[in-house]
């Protein structure tokens, strides 16, 4: 008699999850529609795409060729989705991974109760830190977004023990980034220390099972290896460490690290009160720290490229790298045995980790979750002004041929994916240079490439066009006469 109200509550549960991750499937479209999203999803799509137009295989007009770039070669898989829908397809990839990852799952919490399940859906998965990663907010696509969801599915088919699809989801981590092999060698080790019987002693499983970890360890040394050894300026990812590292003192490195890792911690501090209350020898919580040291210390050294802007730790795709670890240790646990929660005790925990994570996010990213989700549903959130320059921008980009190589400000990305996007400042890198370089009037923090010395120009209202002598000066005419 007990079946069926557990079933429909279950496939409540079900609709609920599904339901929300679709939702968060239209925000992400509409923060794209609205132009709220740049810079590395475009270098995204000239690493999927751009190698069918004559550009050499992995280069983008940001850092240049591939031995400046991280070992991103997932990016290829997403040919010819993209050069057909271009970020489209991403979006469309990452919701189809969420939605098999979700279904991964509800199979690993087989055993548990409804209210378990609710926690870590609606905390871990689906809860404000969770769309934070998802919508990568400014950037809207990054790689390694891909960490948690992929580690969940590894993490699955190792306690299954499904070899084919250990090797897959081992290989797509790693095509991930180069260290998304010290994210999967961790989690590996981590299932065999969280195993019930196994020694309280985290060193003894490391040493048990150092086969992984050595293998793992020469996998990460080639991936660093070839970025150290193949880079071509100074402008590469690997050299503009090295040079972080040259100038800046002890001290300098201390003051960053310590704020930058803890609001990158207070981020993500829900996973840790979860994993803390399914332990069921809390003594291995010391040993989980542990295995996440190595992931910590990766996300530190690839932050020193961030030393003088605002992402650091705490920036969408880096968190993912640790929470995701953070996310399989709960679900390795909670395969394994049943973790039972009366319903008003998972609904008060439920709610007050989901007001935490709301908080955090307000604190350490000034971002709002409801404003930058739900919110979206009332329509576009910017001003008449800058929709008016958006369309001046789409009425340009209409004109131009497709792979035309073009500079323009970074917030007017979306007009041009058609076009060959040089990043601005950055045209040194690109593999064309621009024809046309186009700079916003009043607003001092824009910068853009200087214009090549025989460039023309031409102005109105809101920008200035510097172009080559072959472009005709009349396509930038009458582009505030906003078309409807």
């Amino acid at each position: 008699m007990n079946t069926n109200p557990q079933r429909k509550n279950f496939l409540l549960l079900e609709l609920l999850v599904y339901g929300l991750t679709a939702l968060y499937f239209v925000f992400k479209i509409l923060h794209f529609i609205f132009f709220d999203y740049s810079l590395d999803i475009y270098s995204c799509l000239q690493l999927s795409r751009d190698w069918a137009h004559n550009k050499p295989l992995m280069y983008e007009n940001l850092f240049g060729p591939f031995a400046n770039q991280h070992n991103a070669f997932i990016m290829l898989l997403f040919f010819p989705l993209t050069e057909f829908i271009g970020c489209y397809g991403f979006f469309i990839v990452q919701f189809l991974v969420w939605i098999y990852t979700l279904s991964v799952v509800f199979k690993l919490l087989s055993r548990q109760s409804i209210p378990t399940k609710v926690i870590v859906f609606f905390v871990l998965l689906l809860g404000p830190v969770a769309y934070y990663q998802y919508d990568d907010p400014l950037y809207g696509f990054n790689p390694e977004l891909f960490f948690v969801p992929f580690v969940i599915c590894l993490a699955n088919a190792i306690i299954h023990k499904n070899k084919w699809q250990i090797i897959l989801w081992y290989v797509l981590i790693i095509l991930v980034r180069e260290d998304g092999i010290v994210l999967a060698t961790c989690v590996h080790v981590m299932i065999y220390y969280l195993q019930p019987g196994n020694p309280d002693n985290v060193f003894k499983t490391i040493w048990k099972e150092k086969r992984i970890v050595i293998i793992g360890l020469l996998i990460f040394i080639a991936g660093i290896l070839r970025m150290f050894l193949l880079k071509e300026n100074n402008t590469s990812r690997m050299a503009c460490i090295q040079y972080d590292l040259t100038v800046l003192t002890p001290q300098q490195l201390l003051n960053f690290f310590v704020p930058d890792v803890s609001k990158a911690m207070l981020l993500i501090i829900s996973a840790f009160v979860i994993l803390f209350m399914v332990l069921p020898v809390k003594k291995k919580f010391l040993g989980v720290l542990l295995l996440l040291l190595p992931m910590i210390s990766s996300n530190m050294a690839a932050s020193i490229f961030n030393f003088s802007h605002e992402t650091g730790s705490a920036f969408a795709p880096r968190i993912s790298y640790v929470y995701g670890a953070l996310v399989c240790s709960v679900l390795i646990i909670l395969s394994q045995q049943s973790f039972d929660l009366p319903p008003a005790t998972a609904a008060a925990t439920t709610t007050i980790l989901v007001i935490l994570q709301y908080w955090s996010l307000h604190y350490v990213r000034k971002y709002d979750y409801f404003k930058n989700s739900f919110a979206l549903i009332s329509g576009n959130h910017k001003s008449q002004e800058e929709m008016n320059k958006i369309q001046q921008m789409k009425n340009l980009a209409f004109k131009l041929e497709y792979n035309f190589p073009i500079e323009i400000p970074w917030k007017y990305f979306k007009a041009f994916d058609k076009q060959d996007i040089c990043f601005p400042e950055r045209s040194f890198n690109a593999y064309k240079s621009p024809i046309i370089i186009i700079t916003e009037k009043n607003n001092p923090l824009e910068k853009s490439s200087p214009p090549y010395p025989d460039m023309l120009k031409f102005e109105n209202n809101d920008f200035i066009f510097y172009f080559a002598k072959e472009v005709d000066e009349n396509i930038f005419r009458s582009l505030d006469q906003i078309e409807n």
